[in-house]
């Protein structure tokens, strides 16, 4: 009965963060995602945090309602699945960031795919062959798990654990490659690279510690408390990314994958900021804005128009106007 009660405190505590944090962060959710045109990454986000949120409000009903052993056994398979879900999503988010750090390099997608796809199959494999009982105890149905379900269940979160490193170690080497040649470009109190790599070694942290938490309990507890950190995980993981997309739309203006020509192609990053301590010329259009700025660019002249689209995925066209008073669109 002890371990009913310490599993229904970890799970309160999940869902609390979960819920107080999307409560936090509402009025600039609707800033910054649902007042703007819709984008991939938004559309993303919207699904990786309300799944999320309502899946949940189902989960919490099933967790303290008694239920015949089918119906039990139902619910446990749901849950897993409903975690695997979550977690594709979070890995969907985290390729779409680190795939626009490379400026949408179509070699750094399909590598990131294949990883992705490799560990799917190997959490995939986590929910077969599993040896389950589910007794129904006051207060709810619970999944005792064998040792043999918990290795299963491990290598998944495993896999999870190494594609989040994949992921960290691809956005520290890009940052460290891009950093100083578009300082002249961003804005320092804006450094878009600055703030994914922030962000990103914020969310490896808390991941690793909540993932291998998790991951000891299905090693070394008792049979009803093996995974008992599943849901924290998945919660810290979901309320994390949404924070890292918020942060990154709220500041991002034109988009997470809004294209910033450069001069050296293989460094181009698709995140892009509008200043704000440039002045900017108004049009008729509210979301269409030209910028004046001296870039530093080579074999363009120095006087250069951004045309800066605020709305979630677009071009930023970097327009050069010769003598002649002409247009070449690069």
């Amino acid at each position: 009965m002890d371990d009913v009660l310490l599993l229904a405190y970890l799970h309160f505590l999940a869902i609390s963060i979960l819920y107080y944090d999307w409560a936090l962060t509402l009025d600039i959710e609707m800033s910054s995602i649902w007042r703007r045109p819709v984008s991939v990454s938004a559309v993303f986000f919207v699904l990786n945090r309300y799944l999320s949120i309502v899946g949940n409000v189902f989960i919490t009903v099933f967790n303290f309602k008694k239920l015949s052993l089918p119906s039990c056994q139902s619910y446990g398979l749901f849950h897993q699945l409903f975690l695997v879900v979550n977690q594709v999503l979070v890995c969907m988010l985290l390729t779409i960031r680190t795939w626009a750090l490379y400026g949408r390099n179509i070699r750094i997608l399909l590598f990131i795919i294949g990883i992705a796809a490799l560990l799917l199959g190997v959490a995939s494999w986590s929910l077969v062959g599993q040896d389950q009982t589910f007794p129904i105890v006051v207060g709810g149905c619970h999944m005792e798990l064998s040792n043999k379900t918990g290795i299963h269940l491990a290598v998944a979160w495993e896999a999870l654990l190494g594609f989040d490193s994949l992921i960290f170690i691809l956005t520290l080497l890009k940052t460290y490659r891009v950093r100083p040649r578009h300082d002249f470009i961003l804005p320092k109190r804006i450094n878009i690279v600055s703030l994914v790599l922030r962000d990103g070694a914020i969310y490896y942290a808390v991941m690793v510690l909540a993932n291998l938490a998790n991951i000891l309990t299905l090693y070394l507890s008792s049979p009803i408390l093996k995974g008992c950190l599943s849901s924290f995980a998945s919660c810290i993981s979901v309320t994390m990314m949404s924070r890292l997309m918020l942060n990154l739309h709220s500041t991002a203006s034109a988009g997470i994958f809004s294209t910033l020509p450069s001069p050296y192609p293989s460094d181009g990053v698709a995140f892009t900021s509008r200043p704000l301590d440039l002045d900017f010329e108004m049009h008729s259009n509210d979301t269409e804005y030209e910028l004046d700025v001296k870039a530093p660019v080579q074999s363009l002249h120095a006087r250069t128009k951004y045309i800066v689209q605020e709305a979630g995925v677009q071009e930023i066209e970097l327009v050069n106007r010769d003598a002649l008073g002409q247009e070449d669109v690069l």
